[in-house]
């Protein structure tokens, strides 16, 4: 008598095959998503395949960064419904998993100390990937860009040199990216915060700031 094939039986390339399929469909691409919570089996099969649909989308700026996974085509100043914070996302095992098969990260437009306004997209192109280096394209909101160019090129600098050659991504890598959004590249975050203040207070002393000052604002 033969055994009736089902779901779990069937080989892997069919489970690719109707894997590709359904996350054709807009309406599937999205995360969470049922069939990761399946089994092991078809969470390493299938998210792969789920996130060359979507995308890292981070927002925030140094003081609380957010990620969440959100559609390719998605773009809001709003922080998106299932954000966590980042302290959260790094240490959480299932993100753990999936952060190597993140192809796209965003960076949302009021995430970039240094140039306002500025959507940053990196794009890797895989492990069996020879030839083709990974993307990194910009795009600028005109109602918040600052027109300082050194300020631009500075921040395609910086990111460019901690994406380099990377095949994939990784939680190390999502880090130094934010770092560099804020400034804190190679730097540990007293280290930041020092100068942050040394700044702030040559600035108070420029303009005659005094700490009583503030009292109107408490």
């Amino acid at each position: 008598m033969a055994i009736k094939p089902t779901f779990a039986t069937l080989p892997p390339e069919l489970h690719l095959i109707i894997y590709e399929y359904l996350f054709l469909d807009p309406e599937e691409q999205k995360y969470p998503h049922a069939v990761l919570e399946v089994s092991r089996k078809t969470l390493s099969l299938s998210a792969p395949i789920l996130l060359c649909h979507l995308k890292l989308y981070i927002e925030g700026d140094d003081e609380e960064w957010y990620l969440s996974f959100a559609r390719q085509d998605y773009n809001s100043w709003h922080r998106t419904p299932n954000s966590v914070a980042w302290e959260v996302f790094r240490q959480d095992p299932e993100m753990q998993r999936l952060i190597p098969h993140v192809r796209t990260i965003h960076f949302e437009p009021g995430s970039c100390l240094d140039v306002e306004g500025i959507e940053t997209r990196i794009t890797f192109h895989g492990p069996k990937a020879t030839s083709k280096l990974n993307t990194i394209t910009y795009a600028l909101n005109r109602e918040y860009f600052s027109p300082d160019v050194r300020c631009l090129d500075s921040h395609k600098s910086k990111m460019a040199k901690e994406v380099g050659d990377a095949k994939t991504c990784a939680m190390n890598l999502v880090e130094r990216l934010m770092e560099a959004c804020s400034g804190r590249v190679g730097k540990t975050r007293k280290e930041a915060d020092e100068e942050v203040y040394k700044e702030w207070a040559a600035w108070e002393k420029e303009h005659g700031v005094q700490p009583g000052d503030y009292e109107d604002y408490l």
